[in-house]
C-alpha cells in the first residue's frame, strides 16, 4: 500500500544502525497494530470462522511482536 511504499523508500536511504532501528521500529508498530486488530476480532467479532482464524494466528503475532520488541530494546 502507499504507506508502506513511503516506508520502503525512506528505508533505502538508510544503512547500518540507522536502517536497523528504523526497520525494527516499523516492525514493532506494525505488529502492535496487527495484534490489536486480531485481538479485537477475537473479542468482538461476529463471524465464528473469522474469530477462529484470528484466535489461531494471534499467538504467532504476539510472539513476533515480543521478538521485535526484544530486538528494538537491544538496539537502544
Amino acid at each position: 500500500d502507499s504507506t508502506h511504499l513511503v516506508v520502503k523508500d525512506s528505508l533505502t536511504a538508510y544503512s547500518g544502525y540507522t536502517f536497523d532501528t528504523a526497520y525494527i521500529n516499523g516492525q514493532v508498530r506494525d505488529h502492535q497494530q496487527l495484534v490489536a486488530i486480531y485481538q479485537d476480532e477475537v473479542s468482538n467479532g461476529s463471524a465464528e470462522s473469522i474469530k477462529a482464524y484470528a484466535s489461531r494466528l494471534l499467538p504467532s503475532l504476539q510472539s513476533h511482536l515480543a521478538l521485535a520488541d526484544s530486538i528494538s530494546a537491544n538496539l537502544q
